[in-house]
């Protein structure tokens, strides 16, 4: 077994200990690097969460990852032309959404277990500055989606009128790729 397993033992050994010196008022005597029985010492307590340990020098260290999620969160001039070219072309669904003032402004859209955001750049009024950006949307960006079966999905996106670029393979995989219609580049 690994230097690691040994130190993640040790420590576990050290937190039990600790807490039942603290609980019990006496400390057991065995802080060695090697298989020890630290369940008389302190049970079915444990003193940090499992997604939790301590390393070697006492800093709490998650064994769980904290990020969870990549979601991409594009900007579009006209939510309901990137809302039909995403639902009604590429098959994604609409799953939440924010309708201030009864206009839809933003939307998460997901497809399998990948997702996205819309948000329209606001036009300017009373209320809100114009955020239209001067420049070309899209230059730049790609986003890339890993599925099972590209080909599929590019017979798909023909029958529905997308516009999908020739099959190609990239990086071993099947490609194919789309372009919406603020410019962003979406491979599958």
């Amino acid at each position: 077994m690994g230097k690691g397993y040994w130190t993640w033992f040790w420590v576990t050994e050290l937190q039990c200990a600790l807490h039942f010196r603290l609980r019990k008022g006496n400390l057991p005597y065995r802080f060695r690097a090697r298989k020890f029985d630290f369940s008389a010492y302190c049970g079915a307590y444990r003193p940090f969460p499992s997604s939790i340990y301590v390393n070697h020098i006492g800093k709490e260290i998650m064994t769980t990852p904290n990020v969870k999620q990549a979601v991409p969160f594009f900007g579009v001039r006209d939510i309901q032309a990137s809302l039909r070219f995403y639902l009604d072309g590429l098959g994604f669904t609409k799953t939440n959404e924010w309708t201030p003032e009864g206009k839809l402004r933003w939307c998460w859209l997901e497809h399998g277990e990948a997702s996205l955001m819309l948000q329209e750049f606001w036009g300017g009024n009373d209320q809100h500055p114009a955020n239209v950006p001067q420049e070309k949307l899209g230059v730049g960006v790609s986003i890339c989606f890993i599925c099972e079966d590209a080909l599929a999905l590019y017979h798909e996106f023909k029958a529905r009128g997308v516009a999908a670029s020739q099959p190609f393979v990239g990086n071993g995989m099947w490609v194919i790729s789309v372009t919406d219609p603020d410019g962003n580049r979406l491979d599958f």
